[in-house]
């Protein structure tokens, strides 16, 4: 009786764990908004005319992980509107462990708070890698980004109280690496840069930003 209610007791509980990760890996297809936490089962391929509008995928909703789990976002490059990842207005994204290749614009984020951008690799981008504009607390942290027009662009982030922090990244032959415009009190530091073919950091009517320790290399 002990050993069958044991094997009922396992039946269960892989039947509960199946159920949790069907919860939480999904196949997703170009034009999808994520409202919870997402693990990706294989590589997308979004040409600019597919999706919802203007994005690949878009989140709609606030504390949400997209954990890339190895794999890439990739599409046409050379027209604007190729918008891989869009976070508009929202709190506490995290996006990961991915790639994001033969894009225009990767990442997007517009009026939002707390987002942490972290180990993914941005190769052949024709414009920007990461776009935050009115946004506060976006932490851009271990991330690869090469050729790329310009890897980071942080946008008037003048008026709010928090900063930003872009880190730890690796920066090779970019146009521009870092640029910050119309934007204070960001940290940039622990990037490594080298061989941009016109500038590594880059700071337009910006003021009060820490540049620490970071490595930039012709």
């Amino acid at each position: 009786m002990h050993k069958l209610f044991n094997t009922k007791k396992t039946i269960f509980t892989l039947i509960m764990s199946l159920f949790f990760i069907s919860n939480n890996v999904f196949a997703l297809s170009c034009g999808d908004i994520i409202m919870t936490d997402t693990v990706m089962t294989e590589d997308l391929y979004c040409p600019w005319t597919v999706g919802s509008g203007l994005h690949a995928l878009e989140f709609g909703n606030d504390n949400i992980t997209l954990d890339m789990n190895g794999h890439s976002i990739s599409g046409e490059n050379g027209t604007m509107s190729n918008i891989k990842i869009a976070v508009i207005s929202h709190k506490n994204i995290t996006i990961k462990n991915g790639s994001i290749v033969d894009s225009t614009f990767p990442i997007q984020i517009l009026n939002s708070e707390s987002i942490y951008i972290k180990d993914i690799t941005f190769y052949n981008v024709s414009f920007i890698g990461i776009y935050s504009s009115n946004s506060t607390k976006v932490y851009i942290e271990n991330n690869d980004f090469y050729y790329v027009e310009t890897g980071v662009h942080v946008y008037n982030n003048s008026m709010l109280e928090t900063t930003n922090s872009i880190s730890k990244n690796q920066f090779y032959k970019n146009t521009n690496a870092i640029a910050l415009y119309n934007s204070n009190m960001n940290t940039i530091s622990g990037n490594f840069i080298w061989k941009s073919t016109t500038t590594g950091i880059s700071l337009d009517e910006s003021n009060e930003n820490l540049i620490i320790k970071n490595d930039i290399l012709n």
